[in-house]
């Protein structure tokens, strides 16, 4: 199950290195993602080189991040893995206008399967509790 909850955090790891490699190691060439709860967009099937793109785009104007799961939780059933962990993320922009930090807490269900004997996620779902700091912080990077 370790190999599991490791597919799962190098996409965060991976993202607060800027080691997009690694990210993209992590997920199926399609991933249904769903950050609806967060964005009010609707969730969608995207190949997995959109959600690195976007991110790649983004996540670099911030001084930092550090995005945290824990309380991993995993089953295997017929040849797959359900994975759901808590998620918390902080977003850092020293001297922003209204607070340098902005914090989303949340909860994350993956979905993965086997691909050339590794464990790729399939599905990634985010369900966000709350957010904390400077909630206009995204929009002034």
């Amino acid at each position: 199950m370790n190999d599991i909850t490791t597919t799962c955090s190098n996409i965060f790891v991976g993202s607060d290195s800027h080691n997009w490699d690694k990210v993209k190691n992590s997920f199926s060439d399609e991933v249904w993602l769903d950050y609806s709860s967060f964005t009010g967009e609707p969730p969608a099937t995207i190949k997995s080189t959109e959600i690195i793109k976007a991110w790649s785009d983004f996540l670099p104007r911030f001084k930092f991040t550090m995005h945290y799961l824990s309380n991993f939780e995993v089953d295997v059933k017929d040849g797959k893995a359900f994975c759901s962990a808590y998620g918390h993320a902080i977003h850092h922009s020293p001297e922003a206008r209204g607070g340098d930090l902005f914090e989303v807490y949340g909860t994350y269900n993956f979905e993965l399967q086997k691909e050339n004997d590794k464990w790729a996620v399939t599905s990634m779902t985010y369900n966000h509790k709350y957010s904390a700091g400077n909630l206009e912080l995204p929009a002034l990077v």
